[in-house]
């Protein structure tokens, strides 16, 4: 009989055996972790122009014919009383974002009175010209005049020109 118990226990123990769940598989090994890659923010593209980063008025220059590009053909600081008098401001804005700036033409007569103020409001790109004109009909008296050239409110140039 203990050959008949010792079948019996091994019977026992391999029906139990064989009604075991089978281990679980192992897990799968973890992907490698990516690389961590900075990303920009997207830019607000209905983001109002930035004022003043860094625009400044180049040049102001006088004279009396426009070429195709907004600048003055042949610069000069004489002018008839007649003369339609055109001064073309060159502004450069070296940040890549545009820039919201006001630029003033202020035209003094020889007694310093300001005789003609104009402004225009504007988002500068890269380098742009603004052109400003005045004229008398009744012609300009003779004398030494001044023309101020303001960015947001502050002037920058100063140009003096004559009437003959």
């Amino acid at each position: 009989m203990p050959r008949f118990a010792a079948v019996a226990l091994i019977a026992a123990v391999s029906l139990a055996a064989c009604n075991k769940a089978p281990p679980a598989p192992p897990a799968p090994p973890a992907p490698p972790a990516a690389p961590a890659v900075a990303v920009a923010p997207a830019a607000d593209v209905t983001a109002e122009p930035k004022r003043d980063a860094s625009l400044s008025i180049t040049s102001a220059d006088l004279g009396t014919d426009l070429g195709a590009d907004g600048r003055i053909v042949t610069a000069k600081d004489n002018f008839t009383p007649q003369d339609t008098i055109i001064v073309a401001i060159t502004a450069t804005n070296t940040d890549p974002s545009p820039v919201k700036a006001q630029v003033t033409a202020r035209w003094l007569d020889p007694d310093g009175v300001v005789f003609n103020e104009e402004s225009r409001e504007q988002d500068f790109s890269g380098t742009q010209a603004v052109n400003f004109r005045v004229a008398d009909p009744k012609g300009f008296k003779a004398g030494k005049y001044k023309l101020e050239v303001a960015l947001n409110g502050s002037t920058v140039q100063m140009r003096e020109f004559s009437i003959h």
